[in-house]
């Protein structure tokens, strides 16, 4: 995956939770309505705050960020424009790294497939794999609006090492089984075409954590949130062979 060269910023000697208050405080939020969420599998946190006349949630960086060149932001703007449904953006505070958000509530779709009838959960799932389609459209979009979304991909390098993670963590950590040299190399050869042969394919946009736990319904109609981490493009095939 190719990254553009970046300045990285001195992270925050301050924790998440002194700076979501000192930003709440600044609004005029009542501190004890600071709500801790379940954490991201990344170094963001998040909180539950007051905004306005209902809530709203704040996601709390480890550094500062300049906002017209952050990467959730810059995604979120080409999902917007391209009609895809996201959380609108609040407010910004790039030297406090925090970006607050639309609530979206805590519907996650999983969880919504526990206690609807199965009609309703099929309805839920071509909701979901449109939502699939919608965002593939937008590649050319992306590319029009330079997003970074257009500038990373799934190439070959990337690929092999999602499958070489594939198999430290399916053998190694979850069966606890160390494959012979022979089988190690004859595997390796195989995934190392798979990826040349996926690299080759033509590419489309996509979202690369697309699945039912990050994914909300927020209205009766379905799934109409994303959670966003940043997308990134990838080969065609790969993307289709993903559903939610």
């Amino acid at each position: 995956m190719s990254f553009a060269k970046q300045v990285i910023p001195k992270p925050f000697e301050s924790s998440a939770i002194e700076r979501i208050a000192a930003f709440s405080s600044a609004q005029g939020i009542d501190n004890q309505e600071i709500i801790p969420l379940t954490p991201d599998a990344s170094t963001r946190k998040y909180f539950r705050i007051c905004w306005k006349k209902g809530k709203a949630v704040a996601a709390v960086y480890p550094e500062p960020f300049d906002p017209q060149f952050h990467p959730y932001l810059d995604v979120t703007r080409l999902f917007l424009e391209s009609n895809i449904p996201v959380p609108q953006i609040y407010t910004v505070d790039g030297s406090l790294g925090i970006i607050v958000q639309e609530d979206l509530g805590d519907q996650q779709l999983f969880r919504v497939y526990e206690t609807e009838l199965e009609e309703q959960c099929d309805e839920y799932k071509e909701q979901a794999i449109n939502l699939i389609a919608r965002i593939q459209k937008a590649t050319d979009k992306a590319h029009e609006m330079d997003s970074i979304a257009s500038r990373l991909a799934f190439d070959e390098a990337k690929l092999s090492w999602e499958l070489d993670f594939f198999v430290e963590h399916y053998f190694g950590s979850l069966r606890g089984e160390t494959l012979r040299h022979a089988e190690a190399a004859e595997l390796k050869a195989e995934l190392n075409d798979i990826s040349a042969e996926l690299s080759a394919a033509p590419r489309v946009l996509c979202h690369r954590d697309f699945h039912a736990a990050n994914l909300v319904v927020s209205k009766p109609l379905g799934p109409s949130h994303i959670k966003l981490p940043s997308p990134v493009a990838v080969p065609l095939m790969n993307s289709l062979s993903n559903p939610p």
